[in-house]
């Protein structure tokens, strides 16, 4: 049987073939490189996530441990003290059992709370701080159904970023209330405040901070708390001024 040799159009339809074939190839080495990107990613996220929340429980200790020689004898400050230590050990259990949901979209545990009474809980981070003068203004609230430990790890983080931005000798002013079908929690602070190139460009974004030792991820994921329970988080700031930040959260049908 005579071979008939290729033609051109052979060798055309054979060119295609190998180039398709190399494209499908190229295609599956760059999903693996960009599944292994990915991956590494969301370790590094849940890594920074762990360190930050392990920073606030740091700092909050510190606190407590640096005024524990001067408050010794009060005793409502040796039972805040000790209010403290265990809400830090229950936290560090709590998120090492929750290690590995971590990078995983942020699943919320609603219970009926009193907003205020959180508040007031998460402004024990700053037990017996000598330096700082914290004033609350605490509006009377309806009930809302939030994850109480998610929430206050977003009004930790608010209190204790406002206190190094006071760098301890200043003045934060946390306040409540509600208007339009949201219910409003805010802190403000007469610190260092921040520049409007850093709002508009870094503001609630990843491993964006101006502190020098910040990690800059707490404003992150306290916003995706927030907006998981459906609210937002807004920022009015002045360099050399302080800032004041806001928490929204809805009404329950809003």
């Amino acid at each position: 049987m005579a071979k008939e040799p290729f033609t051109l159009a052979d060798f055309d339809l054979l060119k295609t073939i190998a180039d398709q074939t190399a494209s499908m190839l190229l295609n599956l080495q760059l999903a693996a490189h960009l599944r292994e990107v990915k991956e590494a990613e969301a370790f590094q996220t849940i890594s920074a996530f762990m360190m930050h929340d392990l920073k606030n429980l740091a700092s909050s200790l510190s606190l407590t441990i640096q005024n524990l020689p001067v408050h010794f004898e009060n005793a409502d400050f040796r039972q805040d003290a000790i209010k403290i230590m265990e809400q830090g050990v229950t936290r560090i259990n709590r998120m090492c059992n929750q290690l590995s949901a971590l990078g995983k979209k942020i699943d919320l545990n609603l219970v009926e709370a009193d907003l205020n009474h959180l508040v007031e809980d998460s402004a024990y981070c700053l037990n017996g701080s000598s330096k700082v003068k914290l004033v609350t203004d605490l509006q009377p609230l309806p009930r809302l159904k939030v994850d109480t430990e998610q929430i206050q790890k977003v009004m930790t983080n608010l209190i204790l970023n406002a206190n190094e931005a006071v760098r301890g000798t200043g003045e934060i002013c946390v306040a409540t209330g509600q208007r339009d079908g949201w219910v409003i929690f805010s802190v403000r602070d007469n610190g260092c405040g921040m520049s409007r190139e850093f709002v508009e460009h870094s503001l609630f974004r990843p491993f964006k901070t101006t502190k020098k030792k910040g990690i800059g991820i707490g404003l992150y994921q306290s916003k995706m708390i927030v907006e998981a329970h459906k609210g937002r988080i807004e920022a009015e700031t002045e360099e050399g001024r302080g800032s004041v930040f806001r928490v929204f959260l809805p009404l329950a049908g809003k």
